[in-house]
């Protein structure tokens, strides 16, 4: 151990509760980025704080068309949010940015989108 002086160590044993609701920004390892390649002309017409809507695996425009599916990792991150009683209420276009393939020259619009999510209670959101 490194002696420093004035250091206080202070150790936090408070239990807390799990928040009612709470809001998650995705980055590029959630969301799975070829299904943009396809989608460049969507993505173009989305803009940041764009309501999306939530369906399965998946976000949809205002249209219902089909604009991000989250990648397998993190699909199984929301198998383990539902196991702890959080369901997905909403969700927004965060940012879009671009991104190169490797190998690729042509950079592709992606949306990393922000989720939010409410505690349920026996199945009834609180």
């Amino acid at each position: 151990m490194i002696p420093i002086n004035n250091l206080q160590c202070i150790e936090d044993r408070n239990e807390y509760v799990q928040p009612s609701e709470f809001a998650m920004q995705l980055t590029y390892k959630d969301i799975w980025l070829d299904y943009f390649l396809n989608k460049q002309y969507l993505v173009s017409q989305l803009m940041g704080g764009t309501l999306l809507t939530l369906n399965n695996d998946e976000c949809l425009n205002s249209k219902g068309q089909s604009v991000l599916k989250f990648s397998k990792q993190f699909i199984n991150q929301l198998e383990n949010i539902k196991a702890n009683d959080y369901k997905m209420k909403s969700a927004k276009v965060n940012f879009i940015v671009y991104w190169l393939k490797e190998g690729e020259e042509q950079e592709v619009k992606i949306i990393l989108p922000e989720l939010y999510f409410e505690k349920q209670h026996d199945g009834i959101t609180i």
